[in-house]
């Protein structure tokens, strides 16, 4: 069973949603998860470790702390679903994850930190909080608390950043980069730089992610796929275009694109 809800203000601006999962092992022994562009918080209450796969040809995969927050980035990795599943997770908002784990989303780019690094032990003690609830709604209400509780309003994006995060997802990711740094009246080195401490990917990459994105949740709730039509509605040259970013980003091609559900659009079955 996964749960998700959107915390209450002034955390709703930072975070997509809060989720709680609770299920047996899957039919298939491993799931790719493919790049989203935002940080991600997991923590695993069903074991003190997880298993994580760098692709479908890792066979051994690397050991890593229940307790995971992994960074924006444009890479996929392969997760294990042949065991039991019981977690609570994040998906924050583009910007958000800084003023809440305490460190720039750059520094978190392309990798996966363990939640104590970062919170110490009061990353510990909120996992014996969470291991104690007596439901899933319990859990999710002491995650949301300690979330506010660690709100470092200093931390929060500046306004050109989220002139230009509102401009990307209004467009889909297809919002001219100059544009948008003209916009801000910041130096293109400035604008950049500011951009990726904030969101952990570069305008470009992050917009690069954003059309992915919109092509895999068409393509999830659709029966019949009609990738050409997909490539321009968004923003690709043209099919091949599509086809190769599909495959940069997912290892994909996109007739093996198969997602676990409509509502996953960036979990796909991988054996």
């Amino acid at each position: 069973m996964l749960m998700r809800r959107t915390p209450a203000p002034p955390l709703d601006a930072l975070i997509e949603c809060l989720w709680h999962v609770e299920r047996d092992p899957k039919p298939h022994a491993r799931e790719r998860v493919l790049p989203t562009g935002r940080v991600d918080l997991v923590i695993h209450l069903a074991g003190e470790h997880i298993t994580r796969y760098a692709d479908a040809t890792d066979r051994h995969g690397t050991r890593w702390p229940a307790m995971l927050a992994t960074g924006a980035g444009t890479r996929h990795f392969v997760i294990d679903t042949s065991r039991r599943s019981l977690a609570v997770g994040v998906h924050f908002r583009a910007g958000g994850a800084a003023a809440l784990l305490g460190l720039p989303a750059g520094e978190l780019a392309e990798q996966s930190v363990a939640l104590e690094d970062l919170w110490g032990a009061e990353a510990r003690r909120l996992r014996e909080q969470l291991l104690a609830a007596a439901s899933p709604q319990q859990r999710l209400d002491r995650l949301e608390a300690a979330l506010r509780a660690r709100l470092d309003p200093r931390a929060l994006p500046d306004a050109a950043v989220r002139q230009a995060l509102r401009a990307l997802h209004a467009s889909g990711g297809g919002a001219r980069i100059a544009s948008l740094q003209a916009a801000s009246g910041l130096s293109a080195a400035r604008f950049i730089a500011g951009f990726n401490a904030s969101v952990g990917l570069t305008p470009k990459r992050y917009a690069r992610v954003l059309r992915f994105r919109r092509v895999l949740k068409a393509a999830a709730c659709e029966h019949i796929t009609h990738w050409a039509e997909l490539a321009a509605d968004a923003g690709y040259h043209d099919q091949a275009h599509l086809v190769h970013e599909f495959r940069a980003l997912s290892g994909l091609a996109p007739s093996q694109y198969r997602p676990a559900a409509p509502a996953q659009p960036s979990h796909v079955p991988s054996d």
